[in-house]
């Protein structure tokens, strides 16, 4: 099989950015990265595994995701292997905390991390027998913001972070207004969780309440036009409407590379060049 040649601007984009010291083509790398991904095979299997991916890699016929091309035979523990996570944290503190830690040692080792805040109670809630004491979302998603100032200080690869709120929560005023304001979340990308409901709503010119814990809390008009690319919106409906595992779990966050959205505590990992390896699907009728 031929191997991949890469031109000039892809062999120093190679250089300076995923070879490891000794390697000077893509071929090295790509033995590394087949030998690393055979690994978790039976002994039995090893070889013949690893000779598959690197022909298959060697060729560019696969061409794996970023973080597999960079971390492959390097420390384990310091790289992901895997682009990108989604991580969902809920209303109690060993949540948070929890989540806190995950975000850090994933942006840490390289990785992009999408997290829907929406089980966090809104600003105002009880805490407790501490009436209207609750900092509510958005101020834990401000502490999440502060890893990715954190994790750029350690010349760390800069964070990628997607914040999610569902269009139903009483903090999306205040969320939106903390990104497209007051000049915060800057280590976010932001989207809002829209379901069909919603858009029903709006066609028909219906108010919308704000709820949580099925309660009901006030309306709003949202008017405001989100400068550049935020706020994004996710059709958290339509996704579901076409998603093979729907039939267990419903999407709730994505993370900001993603192509393909992935499941809670999930992850994804890119590749190209896959229709060179299978015949592509048939029309879907109309």
């Amino acid at each position: 099989m031929a191997q991949k040649q890469l031109d000039a601007l892809g062999q120093d984009i190679f250089e300076s950015r995923y070879a490891y010291p000794g390697e000077k083509t893509w071929s090295d790398r790509a033995r590394v990265i087949a030998r690393t991904v055979a690994s978790a095979e039976k002994d039995a299997d090893k070889s013949k595994v690893e000779k598959a991916f690197f022909n298959a890699i060697s060729t560019g016929d696969f061409i794996p995701g970023g973080r597999i091309i960079y971390g492959a035979g390097r420390a384990s523990g310091r790289h992901n292997l895997l682009n990108c996570f989604c991580v969902n944290p809920d209303d109690t503190v060993q949540s948070i905390g929890k989540t806190l830690d995950d975000v850090y040692r994933i942006s840490c080792a390289g990785g992009g991390v999408g997290l829907n805040f929406s089980n966090i109670r809104p600003k105002g809630e009880d805490i407790g027998n501490d009436p209207n004491s609750h900092p509510g979302s958005v101020s834990i998603i401000k502490l999440v913001n502060q890893i990715g100032d954190q994790v750029k200080a350690g010349k760390n690869r800069r964070t990628a972070l997607m914040g999610i709120l569902n269009v139903t929560h009483p903090d999306l005023l205040d969320f939106l207004d903390s990104k497209l304001n007051k000049n915060e979340l800057n280590n976010f990308n932001i989207s809002i969780a829209v379901t069909n409901r919603f858009l029903e709503a709006v066609e028909l010119d219906e108010e919308w309440y704000f709820t949580f814990n099925n309660k009901n809390y006030y309306t709003y008009e949202l008017t405001r036009e989100g400068e550049g690319h935020d706020p994004e919106v996710i059709f958290v409906t339509a996704i579901d409407a076409d998603c093979a595992l729907a039939i267990a779990e419903n999407l709730k966050s994505s993370s900001t590379m993603v192509s393909a959205d992935v499941k809670i505590k999930g992850h994804c990992m890119f590749f190209s060049h896959l229709s060179k390896l299978k015949p592509g699907p048939e029309p879907r009728p109309k």
